[in-house]
């Protein structure tokens, strides 16, 4: 039996964020996207810088100046006193195009709170909403809302557009990753939570290899929770570290190596990181952050699958009969840790956001 080693390395502009994969083939399938020859990773960086806007090109350029300032600036100043200092409307001008990572059953209703931020979206009426009528999975509704472009001038990245275009969970690229470093937001999900809510919320699908060949890699065509949570398992560790238009159905488990790729991306290129689990306070800490007021229809979870609130969506975990998602559970727990410290460094708690939404749930 012939064992292959594919090396597999993402490579960005700032060369101190590099991390490689080892992944085996067993002897039928190669696994791991296509390794760029000799030359191809110069040649794709030329013409990304070729390509990119003025704004990026400036960004990039302070980076790489000698300077004592840390490389990831927009991330780095909101997270500083500095950036506590700023009004809300300065802020949210530095994290403008906003790029949503949404990973998925981490809360479509978010697209609510992006869109009713004046900074980001200026002309949104406050009872335009996603519901399962309108805005479905959180794309722009044309028909319900008008032109995008119209409504919330400047306000999206259009390098990387996951959930207001057709594909919904896209997974990062080497260009999407240096375009848009510093303008992500996102919503991270307790692993064995967002695992129960995906499982029982959709139709199971075949998995893929980098091929694009499908298989079936159950055992039987109604597979338990828990064979379909280690099948799919580490599904946010795979949006943030493959390139593909529905990373979590690709077959390759995610290994260390991608889960440090991960928590680093997180760390350098989220200008903000909620918990859907802390629903309430995420919102009223992004509205903190960057400006707007309280929405009701913010608070709320717009799309249910059962009818509470997303707070309140808690799924029996013993069906998994003890499994957690290891590789997810050590994003998520650099997701918390993140939320927390902006949480206290913006002075977010229960008496502030009371004054600012409401009484939270």
């Amino acid at each position: 039996m012939r064992r292959v080693v594919i090396l597999l390395c993402a490579v960005t502009a700032n060369a101190e964020e590099t991390a490689c994969a080892a992944h085996e083939d067993s002897g039928n399938q190669v696994v791991g996207p296509k390794v760029p020859a000799d030359g191809e990773v110069e040649q794709m960086q030329t013409s990304l810088l070729q390509s990119q806007t003025t704004h990026v090109r400036a960004l990039l350029a302070k980076r790489d100046a000698p300077t004592d300032k840390p490389l990831d600036e927009i991330v780095s100043l909101l997270r500083s006193a500095e950036g506590v200092a700023m009004s809300a409307t300065e802020r949210a001008g530095l994290i403008k195009p906003v790029a949503w990572f949404h990973i998925q059953k981490t809360g479509t209703s978010f697209a609510n709170t992006l869109y009713h931020t004046p900074a980001i979206c200026a002309n949104m009426l406050a009872d335009s909403y996603v519901s399962k009528a309108v805005g479905d999975y959180g794309t722009w509704d044309h028909e319900a809302w008008g032109r995008e472009r119209e409504m919330c001038p400047g306000g999206f990245s259009k390098s990387y557009r996951s959930t207001l275009s057709f594909w919904l969970h896209e997974g990062l690229s080497r260009d999407t990753w240096t375009l848009n470093r510093g303008h992500f937001v996102t919503m991270l999900r307790q692993p064995e939570q967002r695992m129960l809510s995906d499982y029982y919320n959709k139709d199971i699908q075949p998995m893929r290899y980098p091929t694009g060949e499908g298989v079936w890699p159950y055992t039987s065509k109604t597979p338990s929770a828990r064979e379909y949570a280690e099948v799919m398992a580490g599904c946010s560790v795979r949006q943030l570290t493959i390139d593909d238009y529905d990373p979590c159905y690709r077959v390759e488990y995610p290994t260390r190596e991608d889960v440090n790729l991960a928590i680093n991306r997180l760390r350098q290129g989220f200008a903000f990181v909620g918990i859907t689990d802390h629903w309430d306070r995420s919102i009223c800490l992004f509205r903190t952050m960057f400006g707007g007021e309280c929405n009701s229809l913010d608070l709320i979870n717009t799309r249910p699958f059962n009818g509470t609130t997303a707070d309140s969506d808690v799924y029996d975990a013993s069906v998994l009969e003890g499994w957690t998602d290891d590789r997810d559970g050590q994003l998520y727990k650099e997701g918390v840790e993140l939320f927390e410290r902006s949480l206290s460094l913006y002075s977010v708690d229960d008496t502030s956001c009371a004054a600012l939404c409401g009484q939270l749930s």
